[in-house]
């Protein structure tokens, strides 16, 4: 045994014998002959290299563990580059720091919204604090700030939305109320409030349209309700549109008795002009387009029956300008529009523009237009014939069974001279198919003859013009105003 206070070794006990001290060391024995050893000192030098290593991994710990504050101060104290020194080199790289440094930032950017969110910050300041992350979580900065804008506008819109419904301006409030979101804290007075303001809208609608239906004022009433309609619900819009159908229904007996009396008074397009000027939606009724259809009708009739009276009396140049101009006043009638088709066959043709087979000697190549004859009757337009010889000359003219009719005037020209033979007188013979229909004799004196032929079936007329006494100064006629008809 060896004393732990004197050091002396003794053989037993639990007291030494030389100091009495208690509690005493065994001592250790080598094997090789049971001497003692101080082994312990050998192991200091470990032990002491031991408790650095525990020190130092304890310190490293720490410090690791301090990265994510350390980088959220430097943020905070405005160091961006030695934040960012510190964020490359120490918790980019680390999934679990990185992931606790991200946790931490989202949860001070949550609670600077919150603080914004609960009125505690402004919305500059609120931004300027989210600032400090710029760079490295601008996603979450991003959000944060759309979230506070919804907000601010929420707000705002709130603000605005009060401001209308305190000047019973029911109907901007209305709408303005409607952008109030539920995270704003005044969004159960917007709910309130918007409510108020569509009935108070929908009330104003309802009787405005009365008081202009109650003044007759039909069409007034159904325009604004189908302006006002949008800003309605389903079910209220029913309300407007059983307004709109009785006010369409008085409109349309209006109508209906207005068209009558222009049936009564005969006054056919006027009725139709009426009936056009109607709205969509009373123009469309049975009755009306019936009347309309009897208008047609009528008009078509009274049309019908003027233009067979220019007919009988052979003004078809009258009959044309009347159907034209009906045809503008009922352009959708293809009945009067046939007329005018028809009755163009009916004017007259110039001979001018029929074939000429075969011109005669002493003919001028053209005719003479405004030519006069010897009582200064003028004509548009005339084919000027000498009588000089008594034999005679023949012109012919291809009608082709094209024409049912031929007219002219036959008079003495203008400078039939005074000198002439008075006894001189041109014949003009007229075939029709080498049939002669006519002769007429002219001479200076003649009155201006009317020239009828018919031409139906008549493949060409022919002028046979000849002298019955030959002269040195012959006679000069006219065949004036020579025309064709398609139709006669």
């Amino acid at each position: 045994m060896i004393c732990k206070k004197c050091g002396k070794e003794f053989s037993d006990g639990i007291f030494c014998p030389y100091c009495g001290k208690k509690n005493v060391i065994k001592a250790v024995s080598e094997k090789n002959g049971g001497k003692s050893s101080k082994w312990w000192i050998a192991i200091i030098p470990i032990l002491v290299l031991g408790l650095v290593v525990v020190g130092l991994t304890m310190y490293m710990n720490q410090e690791k563990a301090n990265r994510s504050a350390k980088f959220l101060n430097l943020l905070k104290s405005g160091n961006t580059e030695e934040a960012n020194s510190l964020y490359q080199s120490g918790i980019v790289n680390d999934s679990e720091k990185l992931a606790e440094t991200y946790t931490a930032v989202k949860a001070d950017i949550d609670g600077i919204t919150g603080d914004y969110y609960a009125g505690t910050i402004s919305y500059d300041d609120a931004v300027n604090k989210l600032k400090v992350y710029t760079g490295f979580y601008d996603t979450d900065i991003e959000e944060a700030v759309r979230k506070m804008d919804r907000l601010r506008s929420s707000r705002e819109a709130f603000d605005s939305a009060e401001a209308e419904y305190s000047k019973g301006n029911y109907k901007e409030a209305y709408d303005l109320y409607s952008d109030v979101i539920s995270d704003d804290d005044n969004y159960e007075t917007a709910i309130k409030h918007k409510e108020e303001s569509y009935l108070a809208v929908k009330d104003n609608i309802m009787s405005k349209a009365a008081e202009l239906k109650e003044q007759g004022k039909y069409s007034d009433a159904i325009s604004f309700l189908r302006a006002e309609q949008s800003f309605l619900n389903a079910e209220d819009k029913k309300l407007t549109d059983a307004m709109i159908e009785e006010c369409d229904k008085q409109i349309t007996n209006a109508a209906i008795k207005k068209a009558q009396e222009y049936k009564d008074n005969q006054e056919y397009i006027q009725g139709i002009r009426y009936i056009d000027s109607l709205v969509d939606s009373i123009k469309t009724n049975a009755d009306i387009k019936a009347l309309r259809s009897e208008f047609v009708k009528e008009y078509e009739k009274e049309v019908t029956d003027t233009v067979t009276v220019y007919k009988d009396n052979k003004e078809f140049t009258e009959a044309i300008q009347f159907v034209r101009k009906a045809r503008t006043e009922l352009p959708e009638s293809a009945l009067i529009s046939g007329m005018e088709s028809e009755l163009k066959d009916y004017l007259p043709i110039s001979l001018s523009e029929v074939f000429c087979f075969q011109g005669p000697e002493y003919t001028l190549n053209s005719p003479i237009t405004n030519a006069k004859d010897m009582y200064q009757n003028e004509y548009s337009e005339a084919f000027l014939y000498f009588g000089k010889t008594i034999k005679g000359y023949d012109e012919v003219w291809l009608v082709n069974s094209e024409y049912q009719h031929f007219s002219a005037w036959l008079a003495p020209y203008e400078d039939w001279s005074d000198s002439s033979d008075a006894r001189v007188t041109v014949l003009f013979d007229i075939y029709a198919d080498d049939v002669k229909m006519q002769e007429i004799a002219i001479s200076r004196d003649s009155k201006p003859v009317k020239v009828e032929v018919d031409l139906t079936g008549v493949e060409k007329i022919k002028f046979h013009i000849r002298d019955s006494n030959h002269s040195y100064l012959p006679g000069e006629v006219l065949l004036a105003d020579p025309c064709v008809y398609k139709r006669y």
